[in-house]
């Protein structure tokens, strides 16, 4: 399947991981720019180099349920491909739906697991982006 998913994940296997540029917050925002959603991730691309302080931004705005919720995404229940979620693996962490899976870009990489072994915390319909 080729589609903005499939996009998405491709540009994240081929870049490496940055704090503050393309590390998984503002991957996530860059994906939703694709699907014609305005960038979240403007008001702190560039600001931080690590993990603290990617953490301290997401803080200062709440959390990522407030952050992510104000590009206006809507809050689901039944995840599909394209979607947004929310999950805890050590810590809080954003993924994308794939399918069966939720990819999440990490240091060591894209990682995808299984939706049902998650405890997905929230997740968000992103409709311009489902095939």
């Amino acid at each position: 399947m080729n589609d903005i998913v499939s996009e998405t994940l491709k540009k994240w296997r081929q870049t490496s991981f940055v704090w503050g540029s393309d590390d998984c917050l503002l991957s996530l925002a860059d994906y939703l720019v694709d699907c014609g959603y305005d960038d979240f991730g403007a008001i702190f691309r560039g600001t931080y180099n690590d993990e603290t302080g990617a953490k301290n931004h997401v803080l200062n705005w709440g959390g990522e349920i407030n952050l992510i919720s104000s590009t206006g995404l809507q809050s689901c229940s039944e995840i599909e491909r394209g979607d947004i979620v929310l999950t805890v693996i050590n810590s809080n962490i954003t993924g994308l739906c794939t399918g069966d899976n939720i990819a999440f870009r990490t240091e060591r990489g894209v990682v995808e697991i299984g939706k049902k072994y998650l405890n997905i915390i929230h997740a968000w319909k992103v409709n311009p982006c489902h095939q």
